[in-house]
C-alpha cells in the first residue's frame, strides 16, 4: 500500500506558506466531514481526553512526510477494553477519512502551500460489543494551512516540568501542556522542558538538540517521544560520521554549547538564536554556526525525498 516516491521542490516552494493562519481547519470524523467546525487543531485535541494523536505535513500537496511513522504512532491506540490493533488495521481504518479530508481541503480552499494534518484515534464512548477497530475507534483528521517557519531570531524558553509517559503521544499530554503554552511569551517559538536537576528533555511540540565540542546531543528514546525529523537527523549524523550522542544535556553547561536547535514536522530543523532560562532569568544568545546551518540545509533536502505516497491520496 505504501511506496516511496521522489519529488524535487525548491527551497522557496517548500517555505512558500503563510506565516499567519487564514483558513480554519477542515475536520473529518469517520469518513464524514464535520460541518461548522470553527476551532483550531489544538481545540480538537483538547476536546478528547483519551486516545493517541500525531501531527503530519504534506510535501508536494499529495504526499505525507514519513507516513508509515504516523500510522505506527496511531497504532498505539487501545480500545476502552484495552485491546491493541495492528498497523495494517489502523491504516485501513484511517485512509478513507484521510483521503476525504485532503481532497476536500484542496478542492475547496486551493492552498498555495503545504498542509498540516492532525490525526487522532479516540476510543468510542458507546458500549459497542464488537471488538474490531472500526467499532471501537473514532478517527479524526484535521487539515489546515501549514504555517511558515518564522524568521530569526528564534527564541526558546526553558521551563521546569517532568512529563509522564513521554514515549507515546497520548491526548492527556495536550491538556498537561496547556498551562505551559499559555505562560510562553509571545516572542518564544517553543518551550523546552527541564527536570529539577536542569536536564533537558524535549519541547512542547519538538525535539531538542545541543552541539557541544563538535558533538550533537539529543535525548535518548526512553526519555522522550522520538520525532520523525529527529530520527532523520540522527541517521544523517550517523551516515556522515558526525558524532551523535543520545544523552540528556544539562542547562548549567549552556556556556559550553556551540549552539542548539529544535526539530519537528512543521519546523524541520530550526536553529535557535536565543535561550531563555525562565526561572533563573538567564538569557544566552547564539550565532548560528556554519555546522548547524549545514545540518539545516541537509535535513531540508532530505525532507523532499523522505516521502510516503499512500495510494496517491488525491487521485
Amino acid at each position: 500500500i505504501l511506496r516511496k516516491t521522489k519529488i524535487f521542490i525548491c527551497r522557496k516552494q517548500l517555505f512558500s506558506v503563510s506565516t499567519k493562519q487564514t483558513i480554519m481547519p477542515l475536520l473529518v470524523k469517520n469518513n464524514k466531514i464535520v460541518p461548522y467546525f470553527s476551532g483550531t487543531s489544538n481545540d480538537l485535541l483538547r476536546e478528547h481526553p483519551s486516545g493517541v494523536y500525531t501531527s503530519a505535513r504534506t510535501v508536494g500537496k499529495e504526499n505525507i512526510f514519513s507516513f508509515e511513522e504516523h500510522v505506527s504512532r496511531l497504532a498505539q491506540f487501545k480500545s476502552a477494553q484495552g485491546k491493541q490493533y495492528s498497523e495494517t488495521e489502523m491504516l485501513s481504518h484511517l485512509m478513507p477519512s484521510l483521503k476525504l479530508a485532503l481532497s476536500t481541503f484542496v478542492t475547496q480552499f486551493k492552498p498555495s502551500g503545504e498542509m498540516k494534518l492532525v490525526l487522532l484515534a479516540v476510543p468510542k464512548t458507546s458500549e459497542e460489543k464488537k471488538d474490531d477497530l472500526e467499532s471501537q475507534c473514532d478517527i479524526f483528521v484535521s487539515v489546515e494551512d501549514l504555517i511558515g517557519i518564522p524568521p530569526p531570531p528564534i527564541i526558546i524558553e526553558i521551563r521546569t516540568y517532568h512529563r509522564t509517559n513521554p514515549t507515546v503521544k497520548h491526548l492527556e499530554w495536550v491538556m498537561d501542556r496547556k498551562e505551559l503554552e499559555e505562560r510562553k511569551s509571545i516572542e518564544a517559538n517553543e518551550v523546552v522542558l527541564e527536570d529539577e536537576e536542569g536536564y533537558l528533555y524535549e519541547g512542547l511540540s519538538s525535539n531538542f538538540f545541543a552541539v557541544i565540542k563538535g558533538k550533537v546531543f539529543t535525548a535518548p528514546p526512553d526519555k522522550v517521544l522520538t520525532g520523525t525529523i529527529q530520527k532523520i537527523i540522527i541517521k544523517y549524523c550517523e551516515d556522515h560520521n558526525i558524532p551523535i550522542i543520545q544523552e540528556l544535556v544539562n542547562v548549567k553547561d549552556i556556556h559550553d554549547w556551540e549552539g542548539c536547535f529544535i526539530s519537528s514536522t512543521s519546523r524541520l530543523l530550526l536553529p535557535v538564536n536565543e535561550v531563555r532560562i525562565v526561572e533563573k532569568e538567564i538569557k544566552k544568545t547564539f550565532i548560528i554556526s556554519p555546522f548547524i546551518a549545514h545540518l539545516q540545509d541537509a535535513i531540508l533536502k532530505l525532507s523532499l525525498i523522505h516521502i510516503s505516497e499512500p495510494t496517491r491520496l488525491l487521485s
